[in-house]
């Protein structure tokens, strides 16, 4: 079976089989992202990650801590399929994570966002928050409510990474939060993906 060489690099990094996690793209980020989630939770020591979205990255994420013995991981998804396929990608790398099914609800007239009750489940710290849902279909900036919701329990050294970054809602996401928390500064692309180091 034809592996990427990134895959490759990302299964082997992760002491996993080569064939312990599906391709990357389309659904899911890419590898590149991937990689920049595991080189965060290396580097963190202490790491208290939150996803917003599910599938390969709470997987990826489950796997980096429990290699680092940090962690643990939540993850807030409104879809039950992808809260079904994370839960059964956790199981097979014999890693876990907090997958909380949260619908989505009107969060202001433009957007939907995970209904309120979820964030109460989240812990009071985050050291990593990466966003990667909901999808564009759930508003004009459906990724700007994690925000207000939840950039205040960033730690004083926290980090944000937002997948689809090079895309139109995502970039008007940045500005809103740029005019919110004027703090916080947009670091870097990834090579490829397209998330952003905030």
């Amino acid at each position: 079976m034809y592996q990427s060489k990134n895959k490759r690099d990302l299964t082997e990094r992760l002491g996993l089989a080569p064939d312990a996690l599906p391709g990357a793209g389309n659904w899911y980020p890419d590898e590149k992202v991937l990689e920049l989630l595991v080189d965060l939770v290396e580097m963190r020591g202490v790491c208290q990650a939150v996803v917003c979205g599910a599938g390969l990255s709470v997987a990826v994420l489950a796997r980096a801590c429990q290699l680092a013995g940090t962690g643990p991981v939540w993850a807030i998804e409104s879809d039950d399929r992808a809260v079904a396929v994370t839960r059964g990608l956790l199981a097979r790398i014999g890693a876990t994570a907090r997958v909380i099914k949260a619908e989505l609800t009107d969060y202001d007239k433009h957007n939907l966002w995970y209904a309120r009750w979820s964030v109460s489940e989240l812990p009071d710290r985050i050291d990593l928050l990466f966003l990667d849902g909901p999808g564009h279909f759930a508003g004009r900036s459906p990724r700007w409510p994690a925000g207000p919701e939840l950039f205040p329990r960033l730690a004083p050294d926290g980090v944000v990474v937002l997948d689809d970054s090079r895309r139109v809602k995502e970039k008007k996401a940045m500005q809103l939060w740029a005019k919110d928390f004027p703090e916080w500064k947009k670091i870097k692309h990834t090579r490829g993906g397209g998330a952003a180091l905030l």
